[in-house]
């Protein structure tokens, strides 16, 4: 994880510091094709280091790293100058990417999520009988999860879609387990798919039947 997150802040320090072609060079090769489309110009260069360093956060926590092959993603949840405001911060969530080109590793994108203080929750995650379900009804809903919590009779898991939070209860772990699903794979900031059925009063839980992790490209 360190080494991913010293590839970030040396992004930001060139940004910080003018060098956009430094900036540029430690990009993978799509980015720095994207690059290349917006400064064409002198113009348009001083005008997207402008924009570059507005998004250079005062501070950050790293939550999570997700490796696999030639591709990685480092979870962040990051503090920015408030543009309305200079003397506050607005806290938003972000994913910054990178994909290894030959041996060496490079910052492919970066994906601002919403402010994680923010989201809309449900009044309460308390778990229902199955009654309490429109059992006639088919839904589906597809996002981040937050997080994951075992119980004897069910698993909760609370789901990031756009600026809310939803809670999809699946069968307990060993039930789970039985329909393939990798119980290691059931963790934060991986990308799942619930079907199953909508809560009769509260649309921000699901009773779900089925569940599949999604791998990213």
């Amino acid at each position: 994880m360190e080494d991913f997150k010293l590839m970030y802040d040396n992004f930001n320090k060139a940004i910080a510091g003018g060098k956009m072609d430094e900036a540029v060079a430690m990009r993978s090769e799509p980015a720095r094709k994207s690059f290349e489309e917006y400064i064409k110009t002198p113009e348009d260069k001083a005008s997207t280091l402008k924009m570059l360093q507005a998004m250079i956060p005062v501070s950050y926590t790293t939550d999570y790293l997700d490796q696999k092959e030639a591709k990685a993603s480092l979870y962040l949840t990051a503090n920015f100058k408030d543009p309305q405001n200079a003397e506050k911060t607005v806290c938003q969530e972000l994913e910054v990417s990178f994909a290894k080109e030959g041996a060496d590793w490079k910052l492919n994108d970066l994906h601002y999520m919403a402010d994680p203080t923010k989201l809309k929750k449900s009044p309460d995650d308390n778990f229902e009988p199955k009654e309490n379900y429109d059992l006639d009804s088919n839904t589906s809903m597809g996002g981040r999860i937050r997080s994951v919590k075992f119980e004897k009779d069910y698993t909760l898991v609370k789901i990031m879609m756009l600026d809310e939070e939803d809670l999809a209860y699946l069968p307990n772990k060993e039930e789970l387990e039985k329909t393939g699903l990798k119980i290691a794979d059931l963790v934060p900031y991986k990308i799942i798919s619930v079907s199953g059925h909508k809560h009769n009063t509260n649309p921000m839980k699901v009773w779900g039947n089925t569940a599949e992790i999604i791998e990213t490209e």
